[in-house]
């Protein structure tokens, strides 16, 4: 077990980049076993998280290569098996989406287990009725589903819940049925449009990602494809608040504002002192490699809010400068484009030291407010009313002490705590962390934080 010592409390200053993000970057490996032809990556993010969803298509029989720093190539042609790694499976939840490329490509698939954080219930419902929907078999022998996609077909259905997981899995096994498939009342998160987008390069027919409807026309076969990965919003708002909460001036590059806006506008009932700055601009033209992109304005706390609903993004740099009397404010989490649920615990942090009452209702799962525990013990005054609201009084000043987390965005928060506490802070199993965060400490010492790691 790996363990963070911090000294606090310190202000952040500097310039830092977002790696790729994370929930793309598992669903786009995963899309390489639709075809036999080598799929290219960029901006894979290498966290242990990949490492596990590599391992477990190498034992189908893939190919692998790192290709650059962040760079993968991906070849399929000799998958062999559709049997998910069981051991594997049990250390990423995110395993559950190799079913659908699996049933695409070879009508078949088994799978035993899937890991994850533990915050909380997530069945595999959605997944279940989806693809039986889609005329999938399935079998549970008590200890592994089978799947048999031998007569699937095309359908027209509404999903149970918005599962971004299921979106995605039912959109993998969709593209290559004869005939529209039709998927209403979706996730919409950011990542399955840039899945969308990767699919239609390969060939797929897809229309209406990152809206509730999805309209997918199969075709016979997919190719290969060259496709770089979304920077990570989660991690963007992670640094967002890590600058915040210790009074710094940081710029966060290389950022799309479209994907931010709700945590942005947290920021501005708080009273948040930031900028966005477009990248594009007449006389600059587009940067390189981003053509499919639409000019926008400066855009400072207080400002009219960009809503394109278009497929272009707006590229740019996320600046933040030293806020004074943070407000309170009210938090419920939902599906995108709500309130991530991924970010509550680092604004939970942030709320620690705003003037006044806040509230945040955790509406998703049942075990994410397990950190308020740990936060406490760093002195702030958190009160856990039930598994899923929290009241956070502020502001407080906080104090090193041993923490430790049970999840990867509770991790991040309290390395975070860390920051701003007096004296040593020592965060316990942040290999947990490191599942979703690409070089964490080292991002954060970039920017002045007194951090290091100890195996």
């Amino acid at each position: 077990m790996s363990k963070y010592i911090i000294e606090g409390p310190v202000n952040l200053k500097g310039k830092v980049a977002p790696s790729g993000a994370k929930n793309a970057s598992l669903k786009q490996i995963a899309s390489a076993i639709l075809t036999s032809e080598t799929v290219s990556l960029h901006n894979v993010p290498k966290i242990i998280d990949v490492f596990n969803m590599l391992e477990i298509i190498k034992k189908l029989g893939a190919k692998v290569k790192w290709s650059g720093a962040n760079s993968l190539t991906i070849n399929c042609a000799d998958i062999h098996s559709c049997d998910i790694d069981p051991e594997l499976s049990g250390k990423l939840r995110a395993s559950i989406v190799l079913v659908g490329p699996l049933l695409a490509r070879l009508g078949k698939a088994t799978l035993t287990s899937t890991g994850g954080d533990a915050i909380g219930k997530r069945p595999i419902d959605a997944h279940l009725k989806g693809f039986e929907k889609l005329g999938v078999k399935i079998k549970f022998d008590g200890k592994k589903y089978i799947f048999d996609a031998l007569r699937a077909h095309n359908a027209q259905f509404f999903l149970d819940e918005l599962s971004v997981t299921a979106t995605e899995n039912l959109m993998f096994l969709a593209t290559t049925l004869a005939g529209k498939t039709i998927l209403r009342g979706v996730a919409q998160e950011p990542e399955i449009e840039d899945l969308a987008l990767m699919l239609g390069k390969m060939g797929a027919k897809i229309t209406g990602a990152g809206t509730p409807y999805i309209n997918i026309e199969g075709v016979e076969k997919l190719e290969g494809c060259d496709h770089t990965t979304i920077p990570d919003r989660i991690e963007i708002g992670t640094l967002a608040c890590a600058t915040i909460v210790t009074g710094g001036t940081v710029t966060i590059t290389d950022v799309i504002l479209e994907h931010i806006e709700n945590f942005l506008n947290q920021f501005e009932k708080m009273g948040v002192n930031y900028k966005f700055k477009s990248q594009i601009s007449p006389e600059h033209g587009i940067p390189q490699g981003r053509e499919n992109l639409k000019t926008c304005p400066e855009r400072s706390r207080g400002m009219t809010m960009h809503n394109s609903k278009s497929k272009n993004r707006t590229w740019g740099d996320l600046e933040i400068y030293p806020s004074e009397n943070l407000k309170p404010i009210y938090i419920d989490t939902r599906p995108y484009p709500g309130f991530p649920t991924d970010l509550q615990a680092q604004f939970a942090l942030l709320l620690t030291q705003a003037n006044g009452e806040s509230r945040i209702f955790e509406t998703q799962y049942e075990g994410r407010l397990d950190y308020s525990q740990q936060l406490n013990k760093l002195k702030a005054k958190i009160e856990k009313r039930d598994e899923h609201n929290i009241l956070i009084s502020g502001p407080t000043k906080l104090q090193g002490a041993e923490i430790a987390t049970t999840d990867i965005r509770a991790g991040a928060t309290l390395a975070l705590a860390g920051l701003i506490a007096s004296g040593k802070t020592i965060v316990d199993n942040t290999e947990i962390l490191e599942r979703g965060y690409e070089n964490f400490d080292k991002k954060l010492r970039s920017l002045g934080a007194k951090i290091k790691k100890s195996e």
